[in-house]
C-alpha cells in the first residue's frame, strides 16, 4: 500500500471515531463543571444554614440572657435555638474541613460555655462577631 491509501484508511477511520472520542471528551468535562458547580452550591447552602442557625442562637441568647424570672416558653426558645446552632455546627458536610481547620465547633462551645459561667453577653457577643467574621470569610474565600 502507498503512502495515499494509508492516509486515506487512517482519515477514514478518524472520522467514524473522531467524533465519539469528542463526544465522550465533552461529556466528561460537562460532568466534572456540573459536579463542580454542585458542589460550591452545597457549601454555599451549608455556610448559610451555619450563619442563620448561629444568629438565631446569638439573639435568643441576648434576649434572654437578662430576664431573670424566665417563663418555660424563654426556657424552650433558648433550649430550642441552642439545639439548632448545635446541631448546625455538628453536621456539616461539604465545608466540615474548613470548619475542622478553623475549630469553629471548638469556638462555638467555648463561647457558650463563657456565656454559661458567668451570663456575660458582652464576651458572648465578643467570640460570636469573631466567629461570624471567620465563617464569613471562609464562605467567601472561593468566591475571591
Amino acid at each position: 500500500m502507498d503512502y495515499f491509501m494509508w492516509a486515506t484508511t487512517i482519515l477514514g477511520i478518524w472520522a467514524a471515531v473522531g467524533p465519539l472520542v469528542g463526544v465522550r471528551y465533552g461529556q466528561e468535562l460537562a460532568r466534572r463543571n456540573q459536579r463542580a458547580h454542585w458542589v460550591a452550591d452545597s457549601k454555599k447552602k451549608e455556610f448559610k444554614e451555619l450563619l442563620s442557625a448561629l444568629d438565631t442562637a446569638m439573639e435568643a441568647f441576648a434576649k434572654h440572657v437578662n430576664i431573670i424570672n424566665k417563663t418555660p416558653k424563654d426556657f424552650w426558645e433558648l433550649s430550642d435555638a441552642s439545639n439548632q446552632a448545635i446541631r448546625c455546627v455538628s453536621d456539616r458536610l461539604f465545608i466540615l474541613p474548613e470548619m475542622n481547620k478553623h475549630q469553629i465547633r471548638e469556638r462555638w462551645f467555648k463561647a457558650t460555655d463563657e456565656l454559661e459561667k458567668a451570663w456575660d453577653i458582652a464576651t458572648f457577643s465578643t467570640l460570636y462577631r469573631q466567629l461570624r467574621s471567620e465563617i464569613i470569610s471562609m464562605a467567601t474565600a472561593d468566591i475571591q
